[in-house]
């Protein structure tokens, strides 16, 4: 939604904002004609080449089998890095019934367990008596995923 990205400053950074909501982003492109959206499909879609694929509060409302798809789809990509959000004070996740329903995910425990480069603490306030802290964008080498059973 471009909602927080507004606001980074990246000077000689090309940014490409994606969305499967389709009226989100023919109204991004009205209101940042300056600024390259496109409607994608993280799970089926050919994705622009780029280094960086920032997945900020996207995973968490997917089911086990779709972040599969996903993540297989981002590999295919050929991007080297992949930025997302993560709840790590989390010691267990769970799956969803429906994609587009809401959980805390935490992609350094199974069935993940990815091994991460870099978090970001994103000081989260959300949830009763600050229960969300833990919610951290992640930056994982997308070679170094490891998706199986």
């Amino acid at each position: 939604d471009y909602n927080w990205m507004r606001y980074v400053n990246m000077p000689g950074i090309k940014y490409i904002g994606a969305d499967i909501v389709k009226p989100l982003i023919d109204s991004n492109q009205i209101k940042y004609p300056d600024v390259d959206f496109r409607h994608l499909d993280l799970t089926k879609s050919e994705l622009p080449q780029v280094d960086l694929i920032i997945s900020r509060d996207v995973l968490v409302h997917m089911t086990y089998n779709t972040i599969i798809e996903s993540l297989e789809n981002i590999i295919r990509s050929g991007a080297k890095y992949l930025l997302t959000t993560s709840f790590t004070g989390m010691n267990s996740n769970r799956d969803l019934t429906h994609d587009g329903d809401w959980r805390p995910l935490n992609l350094l425990v199974a069935p993940f367990r990815f091994k991460p480069i870099y978090l970001i603490n994103e000081d989260c306030t959300e949830g009763e008596n600050n229960q969300h802290n833990d919610k951290c964008l992640i930056l994982f080498e997308i070679s170094r995923l490891y998706i199986g059973s």
